[in-house]
């Protein structure tokens, strides 16, 4: 991938020396330097690995804590808007 990025950037500019092709867009360049960026983050970082533990907790934080549904407290009140 990073080596078509790169290909890619180089005949664009070869393209451009000879006047030949349209010139390039600073959108062009930008998604260029995205992809550049992005392939070295995905090499740098490793993917979580959750226990099951972790996945109950994050499916419903109140779980493990024994707290009621999302958005609701001790008395069962859920915050909604005060009706007038």
């Amino acid at each position: 991938m990073v080596v078509r990025t790169v290909a890619f950037v180089i005949l664009r500019r070869v393209l451009g020396l000879v006047g030949v092709g349209p010139a390039p867009d600073a959108k062009d360049v930008e998604i260029a330097v995205l992809r550049h960026q992005s392939m070295v983050l995905r090499r740098q970082v490793a993917r979580p690995r959750y226990t099951p533990q972790d996945r109950t907790m994050f499916g419903h934080p109140g779980a493990a804590t024994g707290a009621g549904p999302l958005g609701s407290d001790a008395t069962g009140h859920h915050g909604g808007a005060l009706i007038r």
